[in-house]
């Protein structure tokens, strides 16, 4: 992707295969339909991609963003339009610069759109959760059984991707990839579930409860007919619920309690003159605590039941456990393998600052370099006419003004030393100067 020509020199334009979603607290996702592609933006965000609709070179639109006061900072808008182009949002010169192959959605005839269907999917999960609580787990007796459950896991699993594509073909959205997934521990039939964040939080949380209800289901009444299966059930249900961002448990914490990230507060295009703990803040800035917090607290518990159902499972006196654990010098050698990891983990954040600086130190002194001698003529404010071209040459802004022009502007611009912590211009004042940092 040639960033220089696409922020400075192409036509941009909206491509006409998008559509978008509903806002929800001002967010909204854009979709490129034939690449299942997807950007997430802010209303504000939108509305600047929508004044592409008729072809127009980014800097030609900047002066009239910057007119009606709707221009976000230019680093962010770069980003954006960067975003854009790299999802297919965004054509370039009429063509798509998007590194991504057309996808074709599934045919698929079946619909279920029930209007309590997450309430059905909320009794089933209850019904089956009751289980692990309403008396002790048992184990197989026969192989014959294990092989009973380990089958109704596979068809449990095929049950709830096959509603889930009901549901989502019910709510409009398209249905992908849909396959056996047959080289898996538990072989069944998958769909991708992911357009689903078009329909919002709604159709989320419902596909994420339909996919786990079956498996649920199955188990709270194997618990009351056939509690020797129940054990193996189980671990399917742990396998549904693991705290890894593909799994419906997952999901279904995400779409309760996350704020969408916008496409353009993470995985950065737009590097130049970015450090590296620019990005760091801005993750930092731009991160959802709540939902952190949340999810950390969804691990702790899911760890938790798996302890408490094998202590049941296998009748594991953990007191006297932990006893003899004790007696036996056990803590010591957790401690020492706890030091090891703590060590490792130090000296891998060493290594991956080390990189990272590494990474960045030769464009540092190249911008250092620069600086210095720019802050020298300002410090004397010998500012001569070839100086400031040349300063604007270099400017993503005026880079491509002819000479002449670049001169006559030049020729009306005045050196201002500025001392730290002293506002130059407040927000809101009436403009009757442009300001540009040449140092500092």
């Amino acid at each position: 992707m040639d960033q220089q020509t696409i922020l400075t020199k192409a036509k941009l334009s909206l491509s006409e295969d998008i559509e978008d979603s509903k806002p929800d607290s001002g967010i909204l996702i854009l979709k490129n339909i034939p690449l299942r592609t997807y950007l997430v933006v802010s209303t504000r965000q939108w509305m600047i991609l929508n004044r592409f609709r008729e072809a127009i070179c980014l800097q030609e639109l900047i002066p009239r963003l910057i007119s009606e006061r709707r221009s976000p900072p230019l680093r962010e808008l770069y980003e954006l339009i960067l975003k854009a182009v790299a999802a297919g949002i965004i054509l370039v010169d009429g063509q798509l610069q998007a590194d991504h192959a057309k996808v074709r959605a599934e045919e698929w005839h079946h619909k279920l759109r029930l209007p309590f269907a997450n309430w059905l999917g909320v009794i089933c999960v209850l019904f089956g959760f009751g289980s692990l609580v309403s008396g002790p787990v048992h184990l197989p007796d026969t192989a014959f059984e294990i092989l009973v459950a380990y089958l109704m896991i596979c068809g449990c699993l095929s049950l709830g991707y096959f509603l889930s594509a009901c549901l989502l073909a019910g709510f409009d959205r398209e249905v992908y990839d849909v396959r056996l997934k047959w080289k898996h521990f538990f072989p069944h039939l998958y769909c991708n579930v992911e357009d689903a964040r078009m329909a919002g939080r709604v159709c989320e949380n419902t596909v994420a409860l339909t996919q786990m209800a079956p498996l649920f289901l199955f188990t709270g009444l194997s618990s009351i007919w056939f509690p020797q299966l129940e054990y193996i059930l189980l671990l399917g249900i742990f396998y549904l619920t693991l705290p890894e961002p593909r799994s419906a448990g997952t999901l279904l914490i995400r779409s309760l309690y996350r704020h969408i990230p916008l496409s353009t507060s993470k995985d950065f295009l737009f590097v130049q003159n970015q450090l590296f703990w620019t990005m760091i803040n801005k993750r930092i800035k731009f991160a959802d605590k709540r939902y952190l917090i949340i999810y950390s607290a969804y691990t702790v518990l899911w760890l938790a039941t798996v302890c408490l159902v094998n202590v049941s499972a296998y009748n594991i006196n953990a007191v006297k456990l932990l006893q003899r654990f004790m007696e036996s010098g056990g803590v010591k050698w957790v401690g020492v393998f706890l030091l090891f990891l703590m060590g490792t983990l130090v000296l891998l954040s060493f290594a991956f600052l080390a990189w990272i600086f590494l990474r960045n130190i030769l464009s540092v002194f190249e911008k250092v370099s620069k600086r210095r001698k720019r802050s020298e003529a300002v410090k004397s404010l010998d500012l001569t006419t070839d100086d400031i071209v040349a300063f604007f040459k270099d400017s993503m802004l005026f880079k491509e003004l002819d000479e002449a022009t670049m001169k006559a502007l030049a020729g009306r611009v005045q050196g201002l030393i500025v001392n730290p912590r002293k506002y130059i211009i407040h927000e809101g004042d009436q403009g009757d100067m442009l300001y540009i940092i040449y140092d500092g």
